[in-house]
């Protein structure tokens, strides 16, 4: 007969293993953590898993290591499984409806990544990640509106949240608020002067409002900050040569030229940049070297119609109609409604008869 203090015995074993279990997975846990503040994602993923072996319903090691997951597309299913886990144990965690929300919004499944956030932010009306997390699917769907009433609400939640400012600013500029959009540039600027995405997109407001001497100084402090920034370059290469359209000045399109070869040093591959020197020294009349350019461009970037009704122009520039002529096809191959290529055609076979 089993005695009264042998069962005890064994119930306390029991006890001290099981704590002795959870303990361990939670210095696994911790160890994984710490790996993620050192940016080491794989090792904090093995201390994760390593934790999941001893305690597979870990709920701080299945959302990190969902969170890890999220960040690859070939692992980006795996992601999903972790947070539907999570949510059987705990249907109400916050954390996992997010990383949830954002699988979603990955996949392009706006529907369902809405939904996500909405659950959190009807528990939790103040949840930043949700809040995020919905305006990214808004701006997705082009839906600037509804975006931006998100980024009141986080900037009424933390006036000093930097990145709310520039997307902010992103929204109203694509729905034409661009005075709207500078001051929201210039806020962000307040909190990080080096913030040379906002310097950018700042130059580019300007730049499409005609205001190209303001938007040549944005792109220089850009520059300041980052040297190497192509963006920067080329958007100050088209104010430059935009002002130059404004004023019928050749010089100001040399300097265009120069801000375009620049960024060529940099990235010799941007089929963008071929492109706009092109335009720069078709400007010039230097039909020659501009074709060159276009060829560049396309041979990097076949299917930008734009690239090639220019290039045909240049042709029909010199003469050259039957070349014009192929380029306007190509880009009616690419492009069946392309206007302009479509009358730059016209006149070419009209021109070659004369």
């Amino acid at each position: 007969m089993i005695s009264k203090k042998y069962v005890l015995f064994i119930t306390i074993l029991l006890v001290l293993l099981i704590t002795s279990s959870c303990s361990e997975d939670k210095k696994f846990v911790k160890k994984g953590k710490e790996s993620l503040k050192n940016s080491k994602q794989e090792q904090a993923l093995v201390y994760f898993d390593k934790a999941l072996e001893i305690n597979p319903k870990n709920k701080e090691a299945l959302i990190n290591k969902g969170k890890i997951l999220l960040l690859k597309l070939d692992t980006i299913g795996e992601a999903l499984i972790c947070f539907d886990k999570v949510l059987k144990i705990d249907t109400e965690n916050i954390e996992a409806w997010n990383g949830k929300g954002s699988y979603f919004y990955m996949q392009q499944k706006n529907k369902e990544a809405l939904e996500c956030f909405d659950v959190v932010l009807n528990k939790d009306p103040n949840n930043l990640d949700s809040l995020i997390g919905k305006s990214l699917v808004f701006e997705s769907q082009g839906n600037y509106e509804e975006a931006i009433k998100c980024y009141d609400k986080i900037l009424e939640i933390n006036p000093d949240y930097l990145a709310a400012w520039y997307n902010k600013g992103n929204a109203l500029y694509a729905i034409n608020k661009y005075e709207e959009a500078i001051k929201c540039y210039d806020k962000a600027l307040e909190f990080n002067p080096k913030y040379v995405e906002a310097w950018y997109q700042k130059g580019c407001v300007l730049n499409f409002t005609g205001t190209y001497e303001e938007a040549i100084k944005c792109y220089d402090k850009a520059l300041e900050i980052d040297p190497n920034n192509v963006a920067a370059w080329n958007g100050k290469g088209n104010a430059w040569k935009q002002n130059g359209d404004y004023l019928f000045s050749h010089e100001k399109y040399e300097e265009a030229i120069n801000c375009f070869n620049k960024a060529l040093e940099i990235d010799p591959n941007n089929a963008i940049t071929w492109d706009f020197k092109g335009r720069a020294l078709s400007l010039l009349k230097k039909y020659e070297e501009a074709i060159n350019c276009f060829d560049k461009s396309l041979e990097i970037d076949p299917n930008n119609a734009a690239a090639w009704v220019i290039k045909g122009l240049n042709l029909s520039d010199q003469e050259k109609y039957e070349e014009a002529i192929n380029c306007y096809d190509k880009a009616l191959e690419i492009d069946p409604n392309n206007a302009g290529a479509l009358e730059f055609k016209m006149d070419s076979i009209l021109h070659r008869h004369w």
